[in-house]
């Protein structure tokens, strides 16, 4: 019963705040509707500043839009569009910008250069917030040339503070504070208002994780009061009286000295806040300060009275429809209420914190709402200054815009159409991308088993022969025994080293070496290191290098080598005693592209596509890991170049391996 209660008062609240609204809207709208024109205006101006940093603002600068536009008044329309910016700043992101955007041409022609650099480092903030760290970028500079452009320095100082802003997002503190502290700099030089320098000092406050520092921080904001103070002065600004300053002052400490867990300076500052919070009526202390008083409390071990102040504030936000803040509440009276033993009532409150929980996509639903009804008067604003443009056009237009309207249709149907076919589009591509996760994912399994054996063989024979190699004596069986495990040690290493390089190529952290490389001692050089890997294994292949035309190419030599002894090693294994294998190159004016060809089993036509992927064996009664094509295709690929091959099943294949003879340009 008590949830029901909640939530009936959280919908009250929201629909409440709307009642409210509109009927301010409809009283004001009658009076303004019954006013002589000369003075709907000044009425609204006039108005529209006693309310600072209250909703009222916002209806009455809505209202003064459209009288503005209709008595062609620039000064008030531009007062209304930087209040309705203002406001949507804090509240609506798109409408923000929307409204910052349709500003620039009016605030630069009324000479407003202070409001419209303000209003675009809004704009950079708005990005920071939404995770749009590309833009952020773009638009600081921007802003940085606009300055520059119409003349006004203090814009640049507008474009620092906004980046200090996304340095912090960033975790860039130390950046952050440097530039912030930049900035309070050149403001001291020229003498700038004090409430400029505060609004930096009190970001570095507010987004300071450093404990220590956010206190520095403090005494200079305590001193700006000071100083302000020594000068006769009660106010920073219109929207910042003197009071308000120095309660934000102590209340920050007295929460800063609970974290820190000195108690005693705690209390005192939070004395302080809340005596003058209490003198000066302001409407924020009360909620504020029962989040420090529970901190408090509980932190010194006071359940008790931090039960109290937790009571508190979930009614203040149960009337007031922060649901949140009441989530958050209710799961510290539960913990403090097990705390303290009494589980029964713990468990009661923790129910009701479920449940309220789960109720916030529900609630989710009144803010959707108002968000809607934001775009809408937004939407309505704009129409209305249509509707009196439209008045002084003649009747024919009306057809044109009956077409723009039938266009603007046509566009969103297409659209929709479009949209349609891309959602399908991802879903195919995310079939076949889940398809080949679970293919590789066999390929891994396979290439670990195959890794497993490939591994084990020549350790086998380097154990067990090193065992045996001790205890024989006679010489030349020492002598054989020494040349196999120097034969099993090589192809060890050269596994290991292979999937070394695989490892690096997919990484990206393979880098080639590249000098000028006489082709045909290059090729004579890879023609003996595979006739004595013949002469060695005694197979009965034929082996060939073609005759080789003079050129210079600039390469990595080794890793160029690398790639012509896999695929001719590769050819020796799938090439029968009796066969042949060939290998050349031939020059293609800016490429070379190398080849060799085997009179092997060849590849099925419906295998070679997968052939230079990872793990891949097309057969299992071959030694190997399945690492060799991949690696070629990855070392070309990084040199610029392409590897494909010819080949028919029972006459062989071809590989190709094409890269240019100038190292490729890196971007």
């Amino acid at each position: 019963m008590r949830f029901c209660i909640s939530i009936l008062l959280l919908v009250l609240s929201v629909s409440g705040a709307f009642a409210q609204r509109d009927a301010l809207a409809d009283s004001v709208e009658n009076i303004v509707r019954n006013m002589p024109e000369s003075e709907r205006l000044p009425y609204l101006q006039e108005e529209m500043q006693k309310y600072v940093l209250t909703p009222a603002r916002l209806v009455y600068a809505r209202l003064l839009y459209p009288e503005a536009l209709r008595q062609h008044n620039e000064e008030a329309e531009a007062d209304a569009i930087y209040i309705m910016s203002r406001h949507f700043y804090g509240a609506n992101g798109d409408s923000a910008m929307y409204w910052i955007e349709k500003a620039e041409p009016l605030f630069v022609k009324l000479g407003r250069l202070e409001d419209i650099c303000r209003m675009k480092a809004w704009v950079i903030y708005l990005l920071n917030k939404g995770g749009r760290f590309d833009e952020v970028l773009t638009a600081v500079e921007e802003l940085r040339a606009f300055s520059d452009k119409v003349g006004f320095p203090e814009g640049r100082e507008m474009a620092d503070q906004a980046m200090a802003d996304f340095y912090f997002s960033n975790n860039l503190q130390e950046d952050a504070e440097r530039l912030y502290l930049a900035v309070i700099d050149r403001m001291e030089k020229r003498n700038a208002p004090p409430v400029k320098r505060y609004y930096i000092i009190r970001q570095l406050i507010t987004r300071m994780s450093n404990l220590q520092k956010k206190l520095d921080y403090l005494a200079k904001a305590e001193n700006l009061l000071e100083d302000s103070r020594k000068r006769g002065e009660t106010e920073l600004d219109s929207e910042n009286p003197l009071y308000s300053l120095e309660y934000v002052i102590y209340r920050t400490y007295a929460h800063t000295y609970v974290q820190l867990g000195e108690y005693p300076q705690a209390w005192t500052y939070l004395q302080k806040a809340d005596s003058v919070g209490t003198l000066h009526h302001l409407p924020y202390k009360e909620s504020e300060l029962e989040q420090i008083y529970y901190q408090y409390y509980y932190f010194t071990g006071d359940y008790q009275k931090a039960i109290a102040y937790v009571d508190q504030s979930i009614e203040n936000a149960q009337s007031k429809g922060h649901t949140d803040l009441l989530v958050q509440q209710l799961k510290h009276k539960a913990d403090m209420l097990n705390e303290l033993g009494r589980s029964k009532e713990a468990y009661q409150v923790a129910m009701q914190f479920t449940h309220l929980k789960d109720s916030v996509d529900r609630q989710s639903f009144h803010e959707t709402l108002a968000n809607v009804r934001t775009e809408y008067e937004v939407e309505r604003l704009e129409v209305e200054k249509e509707r009196m443009e439209a008045k002084a056009k003649q009747s024919h237009q009306r057809m044109m815009f009956l077409v723009v309207g039938c266009l603007i249709l046509c566009i969103v149907i297409v659209g929709l159409i479009y949209l349609i076919r891309i959602i399908k589009r991802k879903q195919a591509e995310l079939k076949i991308a889940k398809e080949k996760a679970e293919e590789s994912d066999q390929l891994k399994s396979a290439f670990l088993a195959n890794m497993n054996h490939e591994i084990r063989t020549p350790l086998n024979s380097i154990v067990g022969f090193s065992q045996v190699l001790i205890e024989e004596e006679e010489k030349e069986t020492r002598k054989e025994f020494a040349r196999i495990i120097q034969h099993n040690n090589e192809l060890l290493q050269r596994l290991i080293a292979d999937v070394l390089d695989i490892s690096k190529i997919e990484s990206n952290s393979m880098s080639l070496i590249y000098y000028p490389q006489e082709l045909p001692g290059l090729m004579k050089e890879v023609y003996d290191m595979i006739q004595m890997r013949i002469e060695q294994t005694r197979s009965k292949v034929k082996f060939a290098l073609d005759p080789c035309e003079a050129c210079i190419i600039e390469t990595d030599r080794n890793r160029l080598i690398q790639i012509l002894m896999n695929l001719l090693t590769n050819a020796m294994k799938h090439t029968p005693e009796g066969g042949s294998i060939r290998f050349g190159y031939e020059l293609l004016g800016k490429n070379v592209r190398f080849y060799v060809e085997d009179t092997g089993e060849g590849i099925p036509e419906e295998e070679q596509s997968s052939i230079f992927d990872r793990f891949v064996q097309l057969t299992n009664g071959k030694r190997g890991v399945g690492l060799g094509l991949a690696i070629c295709k990855g070392l070309v690929t990084k040199m610029g170049g392409s590897i494909w091959v010819h080949s028919k099943e029972g006459e062989g294949s071809t590989f190709y391996v094409e890269v240019p003879q100038k190292r490729p340009q890196t971007k």
